[in-house]
């Protein structure tokens, strides 16, 4: 009988300032202790029924366990195989996903320090592996290759004419109503269909409702000004299709309303933000 072999899954984090999270590994850990690499561990096979994207829920859940964190987006990087001194053969499958909340809070028993680093630094690291850097190296090629700085924005009306809004509890958004947003992350897939259907996902993720195919790119050269946007927003009019708003994704959202426009108080929100409803208004206004 053949030596089972074991999974692991790792993921590299990286934040809004696209740096990349290493995590130090304990010295208790009895494979490589002390050096740096990304937070991960073995798949645990304890599944009931038949469940799909297992290797990312476990990079997920070893996340939260080893430093208190959330995080979103899970793209693929790569795999590799070793076998460790005791004889067990190991497949590493590696994972690349953004920060997406909680506080920061390291397992002490399994990680020793965490510090975030730009791919120059990390690449200069004396205490890691090369099999690690070449995946942080993976990340960063496919981040530089990434439209981080572009979001799309839905905006959302009911039958009633209504506006979806969410409060943002996020730093630029804190306490004011807003569209829901959703980072567009590559260029292969920057068609309108494929942006239809990324944002469609991400409205119901944040709110639980479901939009209508056909959405309407809605934007003009106002609304890339670097002097309104940190980046470019390509927005999007949606017809609601069914399904009751409410807060799925609390650690983005602290409230959602449907609200129309000649009832906005201005002051809940930002400039740039209430400018974009006001000229949705003026566009839906004139296809009726």
């Amino acid at each position: 009988m053949q030596n089972a072999i074991r999974i692991v899954t790792v993921v590299v984090i990286y934040n809004d300032e696209h740096e990349f999270l290493v995590a130090r590994r304990s010295s208790k850990e009895e494979h490589a202790p002390g050096v740096m690499a990304y937070p991960g561990g073995g798949l645990e096979f304890n599944f009931k029924e038949e469940e799909f994207a297992v290797l990312e829920k476990n990079a997920a859940r070893e996340v939260k366990e080893e430093l208190n964190l959330e995080i979103e987006g899970f793209t693929y990087l790569s795999s590799h195989a070793f076998t460790k001194k005791n004889g067990e053969q190991t497949v590493v499958v590696g994972f690349m996903a953004k920060l997406n909340g909680g506080e920061l809070n390291p397992d002490q028993n399994e990680v020793s320090e965490v510090v975030w680093m730009d791919s120059i630094q990390i690449a200069g690291l004396k205490d890691m592996y090369d099999s690690v850097k070449m995946v942080y190296a993976q990340a960063a090629e496919r981040l530089a290759n990434t439209l981080y700085h572009v979001m799309l924005g839905g905006l959302v009306i009911n039958e009633n004419r209504e506006f979806l809004l969410i409060r943002g509890i996020e730093n630029s958004k804190l306490g004011k109503f807003t569209y829901p947003q959703v980072p567009l992350l590559f260029s292969g897939n920057a068609n309108w269909e494929a942006m239809e259907d990324s944002l469609a996902k991400g409205i119901f993720t944040q709110t639980g409702i479901e939009i209508a195919d056909g959405c309407i790119p809605f934007t003009d050269q106002a609304f890339v000004a670097p002097d309104q946007f940190d980046g470019i927003v390509q927005f999007f009019i949606c017809k609601y299709k069914f399904e009751k708003a409410q807060i799925t994704n609390p650690g983005k959202v602290s409230e959602i309303s449907w609200q129309k426009f000649a009832d906005f108080d201005k002051q809940a929100f930002l400039p740039a933000d209430y400018l974009v409803f006001e000229k949705a208004q003026v566009f839906i206004s004139n296809l009726i």
